[in-house]
């Protein structure tokens, strides 16, 4: 199957210069990898006024790896949105689950990990022993499942690859994984 880019049939024209870029408007998906070098090299932080989660303020979002890799490796300096609506649940000394606009997530993490150092343990104790460091000790049943799923198909001469590989292989380690 020859895949390309549709822009015949999106309702966006192609960016060529910043002010073309669009990435909420119809058909921006079609233009991705147009829009991301202009952005990188113009805008690699867009501004989005009046965009913010909270009514008056403005959103940003940050383009480049590079910028992302440091925000999200320094929650001091850049604490995640979460981080600050715990702390604001706390500072108020309303028990969480009687706060308004407050859903059972952020009443948990107020409770089990109201901090940075307690959220860092909490997600490494879930997630370390299944992708993290732990995740060598899956590699030889994620190959099995590969085989499996290769050995319904590798006579055929052709496969529908997302249905037959690409969909099932994370849906058969994960039922694995979570038993």
């Amino acid at each position: 199957m020859d895949k390309t880019a549709n822009h015949q049939l999106s309702p966006m024209r192609c960016p060529h210069s910043l002010a073309e870029v669009d990435l909420f408007g119809p058909g921006a998906q079609e233009h991705w990898y147009e829009a991301y070098p202009i952005l990188h090299r113009e805008a690699p932080v867009v501004h989005l006024p009046g965009e913010g989660l909270i009514p008056g303020t403005d959103a940003y979002i940050l383009t480049k790896y590079e910028d992302i890799d440091r925000v999200v490796k320094d929650p001091v300096r850049f604490p995640p949105t979460l981080t600050l609506a715990v702390e604001q649940l706390l500072a108020s000394g309303v028990p969480p689950e009687e706060a308004p606009r407050t859903n059972a997530m952020i009443a948990s993490m107020a409770s089990l990990r109201p901090n940075n150092a307690l959220y860092r343990s909490h997600r490494q104790e879930l997630t370390d022993p299944w992708v993290g460091p732990g995740s060598t000790r899956h590699t030889a049943m994620i190959t099995r499942f590969v085989d499996q799923l290769i050995d319904n198909w590798i006579d055929r001469g052709e496969v529908e690859f997302i249905g037959e590989f690409a969909r099932p292989l994370p849906q058969f380690v994960m039922a694995s994984v979570l038993g």
